[in-house]
């Protein structure tokens, strides 16, 4: 219960419309927010803040100094600490009444369902295409309603789906918007990030969350396309694509199985350097990548573009591996690279240089 003493919502409880009762379901919700990035750390400072009862927070990343500029809720102090423990620890001391869960872990398809389940609403804030998709299949298979955030230099994306509405239909899921993982994906530590366009969007996901909680307000159905260089913003529609939603549902008896679709193109660079003869290690980062975090093992530095732009020749009696800052920009790499040549036994490097150094 609210304590009608505390003036620390009296601003919020104002509000037409919100009152004690607004509060109420706000301390009473569970919010599980997957990724205390860019995206998580807004999202966690203002959901901690505006009340939220019971707050979960997953994610297995260290604080990193090149993060710091879109990180705020950490310090240069941090750097090296697990993430999930900073976070946990900064929205605690913002709201000491608050449940405050924390994981330091990977969202896997092994444990999704396991960890979503308790939960009310869940923020996707990995800014992550293939977490995006387990999260989304998970949230359908678990009827939960989730809010996607997305990033990319001054651009951003905010959804939210699966969530009922007020005549008991469904919204549209992520794959009614995206039926599979494209292999043009992209991330934020490939093209970089203006500082404050994951705030502006995770900020606005903590707001959908209160929205869905309190039932006060529109809540973003379809997608918003958000350019702050201009000043641009713009609504899609999205319709409910219930063929896609039809193939989600029948994942559910073997998901781990069905959803873990990127393993055979992946391989630990603990197995490589076991028997190092038998792999080529290409480092696809760029030059500045190189200098900040340098890794002797690769045979060869090749830039992903110059290595897509048919800068190498591969020979079908190799094995190669590839390798970038954290497996992701490899993994797509890879991907494409497959459909051009087939036969060439390519991998990518599970985790990047920041699961070897």
């Amino acid at each position: 219960m609210i304590n009608k003493k505390n003036t620390k919502y009296t601003k919020q409880i104002k509000l037409d419309g919100f009152g004690i009762s607004a509060q109420e379901k706000l301390f009473n919700a569970k919010v599980l927010i997957i990724g205390a990035g860019g995206l998580g750390c807004p999202a966690i400072t203002y959901l901690a803040a505006a009340g939220v009862g019971t707050l979960g927070i997953i994610d297995h990343d260290l604080v990193d100094e090149t993060n710091l500029h879109r990180q705020p809720i950490y310090t240069s102090e941090d750097i090296g600490q697990p993430k999930v423990t900073v976070s946990a620890a900064r929205a605690q001391k913002l709201n000491p009444d608050a449940k405050i869960i924390a994981w330091q872990k990977q969202l896997s398809p092994s444990n999704a369902l396991e960890i979503i389940r308790d939960f009310n609403v869940i923020l996707d804030c990995t800014d992550n295409y293939e977490a995006r998709y387990l999260i989304n299949d998970a949230c359908v298979l678990l009827n939960k309603p989730w809010i996607y955030g997305a990033v990319e230099a001054w651009e951003g994306q905010l959804a939210a789906f699966n969530f009922p509405k007020s005549d008991g239909s469904k919204t549209p899921t992520y794959r009614c918007l995206f039926p599979e993982p494209s292999a043009e994906a992209i991330s934020c530590n490939d093209i970089g990030v203006i500082g404050t366009m994951p705030g502006t969007v995770g900020i606005m996901q903590a707001n959908e969350a209160i929205k869905l909680i309190t039932g006060i307000g529109e809540v973003q159905n379809g997608l918003l396309l958000i350019d702050l260089l201009h000043n641009n913003f713009q609504k899609i529609k999205v319709t409910r694509n219930e063929e896609a939603i039809t193939l989600i549902t029948s994942l559910k008896e073997n998901y781990d199985a069905d959803c873990n679709t990127e393993t055979s193109y992946e391989i630990a660079m603990d197995n490589v350097l076991k028997t190092p003869d038998k792999y080529f290690i290409i480092d696809i980062r760029e030059e500045y990548e190189l200098d900040e975090s340098p890794f002797e093992l690769a045979d060869l530095n090749l830039p992903m573009d110059q290595l897509l732009g048919n800068a190498f020749a591969f020979r079908d009696d190799m094995n190669y591996v590839l390798v970038c800052a954290k497996g992701n920009r490899s993994l797509q790499t890879v991907k494409k690279l497959k459909q051009i040549f087939p036969d060439i036994n390519l991998f990518s490097a599970k985790g990047g240089v920041a699961a070897i150094v």
